[in-house]
């Protein structure tokens, strides 16, 4: 994917745009005619030294990037999202279309004279400290009044504030050896002192017609593609808020763009993304934006409730959101996804469900090498009857590797290897942490137990994630059980809290809200995460996901416990191939399968799926017992579980599909692992 991106205020120059005022005379016309004055002379000339006043600036850069910009179409660039910095999104906004030129020119003569009139205030950068260093160094200082109103880059900072607090505080920080300088504006601009013409700027918007952009625009004020319905909203609001430039780059990276083309004579914008490029790449936890974050007083109610748990889920597990990628089965969760969500604050276990030994090990010593990742991503084990021994020999890598967090899959008690990953951690098990998934009851109490029977007794998993959207299940968990988990959980002491999450039901933002009304301390995100690009999957398959509906998904037989009809939540591409699952599930637990059944079950070939192929040649053979038969179906339809046709899954990804159908942030086509855990929870 590639991304233009438009410079701001500052990258002005006496000189700029000579060739392509030349070039688009008739345009500078135009813009003549809007401004009143020439346009080509204040660039070219500056006779009465008026470009570097913002009421002059501004417009003179937003004609000078759309001409360039301009320039680069006609030379062949097609983006797939834009971004301009502060008043560089404007013109990103006149190249998605959602204004024409002149429109754009009226609006930012308008911006620029608004805040041109907001006096006695100026920015200053610090270099070479991140924005948690200059919050501290702000803090340090003690000087009143200072705020932080762009972040560049991981360590590019400007912060705002009347100019003599602004002197002193670049003065504090020079006596440190901490570069700091002044900038060449007029004003406090992105911060609090900018609210009046912010307010001002808000009722001039009221009579401009914005359209949907052609282009997905990513707004500097959430880091979010621009929602028209909000737009003069979020251009108002941008002017007393911070540019959030880190976040808009990495926004984009998230959503897989490889290629920036920076408008403009002089790169201002190139290195800062060079910077933040390298920091992303190297960093455990991704920066996203403060700005305008609901306070705790006006959160939902829902949110409140659940506040305190989902924060000591959080600082237990050494994660950023309350919000865990569970894996996913069948190997889809591989370290591509892991070391994307990990990166994004998001704690991810390794998928090792019908993985071969070699490449678990090779996956984990790829993950756990790399400092960034070390720490916060986790190891899944999932049951497997017909191969207990495979469980003890992933379990044992974990030590090995220094894997701190470890899930639990299909175990309906705790296993022995429990012990030994706590005692075999680094820290001597202090921050190892295990999620137990459980879908029944008998399950959920087995390992709760210990914490009820002595309140003293550190538990034996921190947490239990309630499945309900039938995983392997007997029947479909319901909301009791949840409620039957939640009631067990309370009875324990505070000193053994056992954390509880939801699986299977948060497929959008609403469901997370509503389920927080719960009492739950933690939600996984589930299957959604097959249709990520980083999913180990075909990308025919994730395709498929992305369009699935509800329909696609139902209940089906899942082979793990055939004698006692184990289920799974299944996306089924055929109707025909499900009801074919279930009539081979009654074969099996008939007393006396008949051959001649089991061959009207198969059917036709032609829609058969390969795996159940060499039941048709096994048919004919007489020296196989009833008992040997059941066995080769067990192993054939087990295996139809990692195709396309049959993937155990859970419903929330239907509902995800409809809430992404009709979601202005989804920007379109097939999303990254972070992207979509931040939709999910923002």
């Amino acid at each position: 994917m590639k991304a233009v991106v438009f410079p701001g205020q500052g990258s002005q120059f006496k000189g700029m745009g000579r060739e392509l005022f030349t070039r688009y005379h008739d345009t500078m016309r135009q813009a003549d005619a809007v401004l009143g004055y020439s346009l080509a002379e204040l660039c070219l000339e500056d006779p009465r030294g008026e470009l570097d006043r913002t009421e002059f600036t501004q417009p003179a850069i937003y004609i000078a990037s759309f001409l360039g910009y301009r320039r680069a179409v006609e030379n062949g660039l097609t983006p797939n999202v834009l971004a301009g910095h502060s008043v560089g999104e404007y013109a990103a906004l006149t190249a998605a279309n959602v204004f024409d030129l002149e429109t754009g020119l009226a609006i930012v003569r308008e911006r620029a004279r608004l805040m041109g009139e907001i006096m006695g205030g100026g920015l200053a950068a610090v270099v070479n400290q991140s924005q948690d260093a200059v919050h501290a160094l702000i803090e340090a200082s003690g000087i009143k009044g200072l705020e932080i109103a762009n972040v560049n880059s991981p360590m590019q900072v400007v912060i705002g504030a009347p100019r003599d607090k602004l002197r002193q505080f670049v003065s504090y920080c020079n006596g440190l050896k901490i570069r700091a300088m002044p900038l060449r504006v007029s004003g406090p601009f992105h911060t609090s002192l900018m609210r009046p013409a912010s307010e001002k700027f808000r009722r001039f918007l009221d009579g401009v017609k914005f359209r949907h952009p052609e282009t997905p625009v990513i707004a500097n004020l959430t880091a979010e593609p621009h929602d028209v319905s909000r737009m003069a909203d979020t251009l108002a609001g941008h002017i007393a808020s911070p540019v959030q430039w880190t976040a808009t780059i990495e926004r984009m990276l998230d959503d897989g763009v490889k290629d920036f083309v920076e408008i403009g004579e002089r790169q201002v914008l190139t290195p800062l993304i060079a910077d933040i490029r390298t920091r992303y790449a190297n960093r455990p936890y991704i920066a996203r934006p403060t700005v305008n974050k609901p306070s705790e007083a006006s959160r939902p109610n829902a949110y409140q409730a659940a506040a305190k748990g989902a924060e000591a889920f959080c600082k237990s597990f050494g994660c950023e959101r309350p919000l865990v990628a569970c894996a996913l089965g069948n190997g889809a969760s591989g370290p591509e996804l892991v070391g994307a969500l990990a990166r994004s604050g998001t704690l991810a276990f390794l998928d090792t469900d019908g993985v071969e030994p070699a490449t678990i090990e090779i996956s984990l010593a790829a993950l756990s090498s790399d400092p960034a990742l070390k720490g916060h991503f986790g190891v899944s084990i999932t049951c497997n009857p017909d191969q207990p021994e495979s469980a003890d020999h992933v379990a044992a890598l974990l030590g090995r590797h220094d894997v701190r967090h470890l899930e639990l899959r299909g175990f309906d008690e705790p296993p022995s290897f429990i012990e030994a990953f706590r005692r075999t951690s680094s820290d001597g098990g202090r921050n190892s942490r295990i999620i137990a998934r459980v879908a029944n009851a008998d399950a959920a109490d087995n390992f709760l137990k210990s914490s009820n029977e002595d309140p003293h007794a550190n538990p034996v998993v921190d947490a239990l994630c309630v499945d309900l959207m039938g995983w392997r299940a007997f029947e479909a968990p319901a909301l009791s059980l949840l409620f039957h988990v939640l009631g067990r959980r309370n009875v324990a002491s505070k000193a053994s809290r056992v954390f509880v999450g939801v699986g299977g039901m948060a497929g959008s933002p609403q469901a997370v809200q509503a389920l927080w009304a719960m009492g739950i301390d933690f939600v996984t995100a589930g299957s959604i995460l097959l249709t990520s690009r980083e999913a180990a999957l075909p990308e025919a398959t994730r395709a498929a996901l992305r369009k699935a509906s509800y329909d696609s998904f139902r209940l089906m037989p899942d082979w793990t416990h055939p004698e006692f009809g184990s289920r799974s939540w299944t996306f089924a591409t055929e109707p025909s191939s499900a009801v074919r699952m279930d009539k081979l599930q009654s074969w099996y637990l008939a007393p006396t399968p008949s051959t001649g059944v089991l061959a009207q079950i198969l059917g036709d070939d032609r829609d058969l799926p390969a795996e159940l192929h060499s039941l048709r040649a096994l048919i004919a053979d007489e020296a196989l017992t009833p008992r040997e038969l059941r066995q080769r179906l067990r192993v054939a339809a087990a295996a139809t579980r990692r195709t396309s046709a049959h993937l155990e899954c859970d419903g929330s990804l239907a509902q995800w599909n409809a809430w992404l159908s009709g979601s202005p942030h989804a920007g379109g086509g097939e999303l990254a692992a972070s992207r979509i855990v931040t939709l999910l929870h923002p």
